[in-house]
């Protein structure tokens, strides 16, 4: 039994087969074919119109090309779903019931039962979001249908997820969401639901960084977030109700620390920040120099106001500085003119900032396509770079403003500082810079405000704490917080990192939402331990340490594959599972951080112990093995690029940078998006190691065609084409061909007109232009005794000399199972400067046993398909449409095969019709033909002959007249279409053969002539005419012509 067919709509769109294990086979894929499958699937069992179906999906084209695309795509649905699976007349396609189920009609029956389960597994995404281009109506549908079955499927899945949260089943809930959020990324319910699930499970964090990585995804359009999500997130940070109870409460260790802690005494300057950034949105730019220690919070800050700015729809530019990066000179300018050049304004600056904007990084030539670079001095060099980034941030902010917010920026380089020095100068632009560091960078410069960050006193790392669990006023609490103050001198980062510490190691516990400790005296002791206690890599296992180690020499957000991927390389115990909880244990103790895919060492204070602990050794190992895994990547940006030299100088090792260059330079993918010259990208790369001496040393290891330009390379490509061009030809018109000219020596099969002839060979050899030249060499048919030269298909013959479309040369071999010869195909060769030549084997003119033959696969007569009887029922006076599909087999090489058609009750003279001309040979391959046959006058029983046979024409076979006799001769007795009778028509369509006595046939008979050519004895073989009976393959439709009752 065949397995059903069904039509996926949702997320892909293709025809599926169901097998009875479940498995599924992909049958046809997205296009025309499927939507008008679909079409007619939803229409049902209402036939639909040729000529509506042909505008709807072909109504670009011309009519008659339109009406031809669905004749094909009717045909083809067909073959596809079975030659019933469609009612098809000459004016209407329905699709018969039960054919095809599509996923569209059991999700609306779902929705209609409320199948929570069904129809989360059938919404796989957006209804034909692989929409086939079709036509304008068509599209017009879908989209209405598209936001049908969204509406039903948010509907449901809402109330679902509500119902499974006032269940208490908060882990069912977010189940669903997150079925939701994946079957519809795009859209804002998804997160909302999944935002509410987390939350009702006390997931605080995990529900906001839901809406900040949504935030994130369409914060390229600078679209604001959707009000509902605004107000989840600002709710989120007030305290929240969990819905679970007491006992299934635990830390959420993810709320401790990085983004998701909540932000404790740090009210009043993010009130002033906004307040700042209020006074730059009304035309008063601020500078602001945001000063702590390690520890103190400043990232966090910063990202909390980054956040809230962007909620409100403000636009911010972020940039971190690296610790490497003090070393490079400009290295810090170079992140901020990156990210402000690609902000709307940036292409009002002037010509001449342009220009230092292109000369400084040359991969912006796009973003600034007509700046012309000039010809800088050193001494120019700063004083134009720093004009360049103040006429930049003026252009940025002229219509809109803009907060810039560095963070580290104690480790930006001089170059750099002085070039900042002069931000605090502009006036009159919408501009908030925000600078976070250790110390005042700019300290003394008019224009500056410096905040300060304090420590967080005992109170507020109280509050800090009361947000994760309650405390209950024990006698131990109040000792605990001042000693967690005076240990972490009230630096929230500390803070956090030894809580973690100590509720992993159990000495601090949270139970029934409350803090608690068994051991108060230990509890204190542990605290006291200090700085050690937050940072004990000691007690770390060795995949822990290994993914520390690679992320403080990486020195940047590591992606999660990269990095698993090289702890692997470098430990056989770093194992998928392993790193697994290696991670997770990290991440709960606060020393790494984990957003959108990547992981990053939480603070600074981390990638100091990290380097601390680590050997020169160790370290070496690891940057070479991460050096060598990014290399071997297919693709590669340019920072990254940049970032992995400056590993390499860090490490003093040109060889591994050259290396590095090298491989990913050479690769195909890079050249192909790189549009920086080859000098460029040596002085870019050289200058972000810090390693002017290096340019020279990067440059050659490019290679050579990496070192070309495009214009270049395309200049050497047309030169070497047109060598290449010039050798072929001079190939062809000079090199010596083996040109084999053979004489005929007698046929090897009588019966048959041109079969596998015994030939003589002679040997020549020419030029390009048929010149003969001199044999050169000595020319023999390689080949035991007996070996002959066969050929076939005669293309001419005269003058005793026969040209053969195929050649081979073959030695007959016995056969010892089945007896007579085997043929062996062997070579014809040329012994002489050193050219070897053979020919094809041989294909001879009769293939073997096949036997020519015919069959109707398909008839149908005025659009409706006749049956296996092959009977129609006309009414008198209408014309005959015909619809013929049928397979043939013509096994001979040589013959000229034709399919013809007769009416009985016509002049078979003038009547009958060539309906195609049949290539050769061919096993049974398929052809469909319409033609046309005039009505009858009379009613009755009559028949239209389907002739098929080797002859020369229809004309041939329906007069009986071989195409040795010369021209058809009708009227002579034994016309096929007059002369049958109704017992042979019978056979004929019972059996498709009869023998037809009177059938005029040609044979050769046995007579010779003997004479000599060339000193050689030539036989020829003399034909004479006879008649024999020859099978003739046909098949008879009958044809009941009535008298329609009026």
């Amino acid at each position: 039994m065949t397995a059903p067919l069904q039509l996926r709509t949702f997320g892909d769109f293709l025809l599926e087969r169901v097998h009875e294990d479940g498995t599924t086979e992909t049958v046809y894929r997205a296009g025309k074919l499927l939507a008008l499958l679909l079409h007619l699937t939803i229409r049902g069992e209402t036939p639909q119109r040729r000529a509506e179906l042909a505008d709807l999906f072909w109504g670009d084209e011309a009519l008659d090309r339109a009406r031809a695309s669905l004749r094909q795509a009717i045909a083809s649905l067909h073959r596809l779903l079975g030659e019933s699976a469609l009612i098809a007349t000459r004016e209407t396609v329905q699709l018969a019931p039960g054919v095809v189920v599509t996923d569209r009609e059991r999700f609306t029956d779902a929705v209609r039962r409320r199948d929570v389960d069904a129809v989360l597994t059938l919404y796989r995404g957006s209804f034909l979001a692989m929409e086939p281009r079709v036509g304008v109506e068509f599209e017009r549908w879908v989209d209405a249908e598209r936001r049908r079955l969204r509406r039903s499927y948010l509907l449901v899945m809402e109330g679902a997820v509500s119902e499974a949260m006032q269940a208490g089943e908060v882990t069912r809930a977010t189940e669903l969401a997150r079925g939701v959020r994946a079957a519809e990324p795009e859209e804002a319910d998804g997160v909302r639901l999944l935002f509410d699930a987390l939350g009702a499970g006390g997931r605080k964090s995990d529900a906001r960084r839901v809406i900040e990585a949504f935030a994130d995804q369409i914060g390229q359009t600078e679209e604001a977030l959707p009000a509902e999500l605004v107000q989840r997130l600002e709710r989120v940070r007030e305290e929240w109700e969990p819905a679970v109870g007491d006992a299934e409460r635990q830390l959420d260790a993810a709320a401790i620390g990085g983004l998701g802690a909540e932000l404790v005494g740090r009210d009043a300057i993010l009130v002033e920040l906004i307040a700042a950034a209020e006074q730059a949105r009304l035309g008063t730019p601020r500078s602001i120099v945001l000063v702590g220690v390690s520890g103190s919070g400043k990232s966090r800050v910063l990202d909390e106001f980054d956040a809230r700015l962007r909620l409100r729809g403000a636009r911010t530019v972020r940039a971190r500085f690296l610790p490497a990066m003090r070393a490079v000179p400009f290295a810090g300018l170079a992140e901020l003119v990156r990210a402000l050049a690609v902000l709307p304004g940036a292409l009002g600056v002037s010509a001449a900032t342009a220009a230092t904007v292109v000369e400084f990084l040359p991969e912006l030539r796009s973003e600034f396509p007509a700046a012309e670079v000039p010809a800088l001095g050193e001494v120019d060099r700063t004083r134009r770079r720093q004009e360049a980034l103040l006429d930049l941030i003026a252009a940025v902010a002229e219509r809109r403003a803009i907060s810039v917010l560095v963070d580290d920026a104690q480790y930006v380089d001089a170059q750099t500082l002085a070039v900042l020095r002069a931000i605090p100068r502009l006036r009159e632009v919408r501009l908030l810079f925000v600078l976070a560091a250790w110390t005042p960078l700019l300290d003394g410069t008019d224009g500056v405000e410096v905040i300060d960050l304090p420590s967080l006193p005992a109170t507020s790392i109280h509050a800090m704490l009361e947000r994760l669990a309650q405390w209950t006023g024990a006698a131990w609490e109040d000792p605990f917080l001042d000693q967690l103050t005076a240990t972490t001198r009230g630096l929230p980062q500390s803070v956090l990192q030894i809580v973690r510490v100590l509720v992993s190691d159990g000495v601090l516990r949270t139970e029934g939402g409350t803090w608690s400790t068994e051991d108060p005296e230990r509890l204190l002791t542990r605290v006291s331990e200090g700085p050690s206690l937050a940072i004990d890599l000691g007690a770390l296992t060795d995949t822990s340490r290994l993914l520390l180690r690679l992320l403080s020499v990486w020195g940047r957000p590591f992606p999660d594959l990269a990095l698993r991927e090289i702890a692997r390389g470098l430990s056989v115990v770093a194992t998928d599972e392993a790193c697994d909880l290696a991670l997770e244990g990290l991440e709960s103790r606060g020393l790494v951080a984990a957003r959108a895919g990547v992981w990053a060492l939480a603070h600074d204070s981390v990638a100091a112990a990290v380097r601390a602990s680590d050997t020169p050794s160790d370290r070496e190992v690891v940057r070479g093995a991460t050096v060598r895994w990014w290399i071997t990547q297919s693709s590669v940006d340019l920072p990254a690029l940049e970032h992995l030299t400056l590993l390499c100088a860090e490490a003093d090792d040109l060889p591994l940078a050259q290396v590095t260059v090298s491989t990913l330079t050479r690769n195909p993918r890079w050249r192909r998006v790189q549009r920086l010259s080859a000098a460029r990208l040596a002085n870019r790369l050289a200058i972000a190691a810090g390693r002017p001496e290096w340019e020279g040393a990067l440059y050659t290891s490019m290679g050579w065609i990496a070192r070309r330009s495009r214009g270049e390379l395309a200049w050497y490509s047309a030169v070497a084409s047109l060598g290449v061009s010039v050798l072929l030809a001079a190939l062809v018109m000079f090199w010596p061909r083996l040109r084999v000219e053979v004489e005929p020596l007698g046929e090897a099969h009588m019966w048959q007109r041109i079969g596998s002839l015994q030939v003589q060979p002679r040997v020549g050899i020419y030029d390009g232009f048929g010149r003969r030249l001199r044999i050169a060499g000595r020319v023999r048919a390689t080949g035991v005794a007996g070996t002959r030269l066969v050929g076939d298909t005669i293309l001419d013959l005269s003058d005793g000399r026969a040209q053969f479309q195929k050649l081979a040369l073959t030695e007959l071999v016995p056969d010892t199972r089945l007896g007579g010869s085997v043929p062996v195909p062997q070579r014809i060769r040329f012994h002489g400067s050193g050219l070897i030549l053979g020919t094809s084997s041989v294909v001879h003119g009769m293939v073997g046993p096949l036997l020519a033959g015919m069959r109707i696969i398909r008839a149908s007569i005025n659009g409706e398909v006749l049956d296996s009887t092959l009977v129609a029922r006309v009414p008198v006076g209408t014309p005959l449409q015909v619809e013929l599909t049928f397979s043939y087999t013509t096994p001979n090489t040589t013959a000229n095969y034709v399919v013809g058609a007769g009416p009985t009750w016509l002049d078979p003279k003038a009547s009958v019709i060539r309906i195609s001309g049949l290539p050769r040979p061919v096993i049974d391959a398929w052809q469909t033909v319409e033609f046309d046959i005039p009505a009858s006058s009379r009613p009755g029983h009559h028949h239209v002959l389907v002739l098929f046979r080797a002859e020369d024409s229809v004309e041939h076979l329906f007069s009986a007249t071989n195409w040795a006799a010369g021209l058809p001769v009708w009227g002579d007795g034994n016309d096929l279409a007059s002369s049958l009778s109704e017992s042979e028509i019978q056979v004929l369509r019972r059996d498709g053969v009869f023998k037809y006595d009177r059938y005029l046939m040609r044979r050769y008979d046995t007579q010779q002539a003997q004479g000599s050519l060339g000193g050689l004895r030539l036989e020829r073989w003399i034909p004479s005419e006879t008649t024999e009976a020859t099978p003739i393959m046909g098949t008879a439709i009958e044809i009941d012509f009535f008298i329609r009752d009026r």
